[in-house]
């Protein structure tokens, strides 16, 4: 709702008629006000909070925003094979980045041994300078009083259409890598066998854009995820989309239950 709202009103201050239309530097803007806006207005006043992910797309563009230890990625099936080909950043408070802005602003970053079997965690230092309320991300919605950790997303924008055709030439030289190497087994020229490698129609490629919670993406790998939805919606006889959801969460928390 806070982004619909504020992409309507800078068509509306801009005359373009469509969010489509927009220029790219304010619509990510938009997508950083939104995220900023929510953690602001948050009802748990900053006590409770959330990580927040969110896949746009306006026209050939996606625009592609993250908060936080969840994930949006992107998944192509380019010749009946899927393709993870893009994902978002898990904030995490170790990273270099992160975990100098948050010492800066005050907070402290624990990592741990690798023995000791924890995550990375930034602390809340209070006026005592004791460690308060680890928490294992560095950006979310909410969580105010851990100092440095901040609700503003990383935002990047992709081109479907680039996409597409950076698919397309890969599956290309895949092909003719593939020809080479047999036609070295057969002793044979490879050249002439180039024309069996013709670009694929691309209106054949399909987009899947997913989002999952780190409770997902720490047990079942991004590849997998993608296989899966890839098939729900894109096969005659795969499983709904919202079956092939199930499974991977019950998948997912029985992985959880083991641990």
């Amino acid at each position: 709702r806070i982004l619909s709202s504020k992409l309507q009103d800078l068509v509306d201050r801009e005359y373009t008629g469509t969010p489509i239309s927009l220029p790219e530097s304010l619509v990510v803007q938009a997508i950083k006000e939104a995220f900023i806006e929510a953690d602001e207005t948050d009802p748990t006043d900053g006590v409770g909070g959330s990580t927040a992910t969110v896949c746009l797309q306006l026209g050939h563009k996606l625009y592609m925003a993250n908060a936080g230890d969840s994930l949006s990625f992107l998944a192509m099936v380019v010749d009946e094979k899927v393709q993870l080909v893009y994902s978002t950043r898990e904030d995490k408070p170790d990273l270099p980045d992160e975990r100098q802005r948050i010492t800066e602003a005050g907070g402290y970053v624990h990592i741990p041994a690798p023995h000791e079997g924890n995550v990375p965690r930034a602390y809340y230092i209070d006026d005592e300078g004791r460690p308060r309320f680890g928490l294992a991300m560095s950006r979310t919605i909410g969580d105010w009083k851990v100092q440095g950790v901040i609700a503003e997303p990383i935002v990047d924008v992709l081109n479907i259409a680039t996409l597409v055709d950076q698919a397309i030439d890969k599956h290309v030289e895949e092909c003719r890598a593939k020809q080479m190497s047999q036609s070295i087994r057969n002793y044979y020229p490879y050249y002439h066998r180039y024309y069996d490698c013709q670009p694929l129609d691309p209106s054949s490629i399909q987009i899947v854009a997913i989002s999952a919670s780190d409770g997902m993406t720490d047990f079942l790998r991004k590849e997998y995820i993608s296989q899966e939805m890839a098939e729900a919606f894109f096969q005659r006889d795969g499983h709904h989309p919202f079956v092939a959801a199930e499974h991977l969460i019950i998948k997912a928390a029985e992985f959880w239950d083991t641990e």
